[in-house]
C-alpha cells in the first residue's frame, strides 16, 4: 500500500508499464466533474470508476482484496477512514469473484485517513475497506483506477 499526496502521483509511474500508463491518463485527464461511473481506458487493462457516496459506520463497510487489479484511490472531495491489512494467508469469508476481481473477509486491520488531495494504491496483497465515516458522515467523490496487476 501507499498513501501520498496527488501532487507526487507522478513519481510511482516506474513501479510497472500499467501504471505508468495509468498514471499517464490520470495526469492528462480530469475526473474529477465527471458523472458516476465506469469509464474504459485501454480495454481489459485499465479503467477508471468515479464514486460518488456518503461515508458509512465501519460495520457497514467490507474488507477487500482483488486479484488481477491494482487500485489507485483518489480522494476529490471529503475524507474518509480506510482499513488496511496485509494478505497474509487469511481465509476469505467471500471467496473471490472472478466475474467481479474481489473476494471479502472478516480480519483485523489499522485504520487511516484519506482526506482531498491525497490517493492510495492498493496492490492484489493489500486488504482495505474504503468508505468509513471520519468524524461525521459526508459526501464523498472519488476516483479510482483499477490498473491491470503486472508486477510479477
Amino acid at each position: 500500500m501507499i498513501l501520498d499526496f496527488t501532487s507526487n502521483l507522478e513519481k510511482y509511474k516506474s513501479l510497472s508499464p500499467n501504471l505508468e500508463k495509468g498514471i499517464n491518463h490520470l495526469l492528462k485527464n480530469d475526473y474529477s466533474q465527471k458523472e458516476a461511473g465506469r469509464y474504459e481506458v485501454f480495454e481489459n487493462e485499465i479503467f477508471v470508476l468515479v464514486n460518488k457516496y456518503k461515508t458509512k459506520s465501519v460495520e457497514d463497510c467490507k474488507l477487500e482484496a482483488h486479484k488481477r487489479f491494482i487500485d489507485i484511490q483518489i480522494m476529490i472531495k471529503g475524507n474518509e477512514k480506510i482499513g488496511y491489512t496485509l494478505l497474509n494467508n487469511q481465509i476469505p469469508s467471500v471467496e473471490y469473484s472472478d466475474e467481479n476481481d474481489v473476494m471479502f473477509f472478516d480480519s483485523e486491520y489499522d485504520l487511516f485517513s484519506l482526506n482531498e488531495n491525497m490517493f492510495t494504491l492498493f496492490f492484489p496483497y493489500d486488504i482495505h475497506m474504503p468508505g468509513i465515516v471520519n468524524q461525521k458522515a459526508e459526501d464523498i467523490t472519488k476516483i479510482v483506477m483499477k490498473v491491470k496487476y503486472d508486477l510479477d
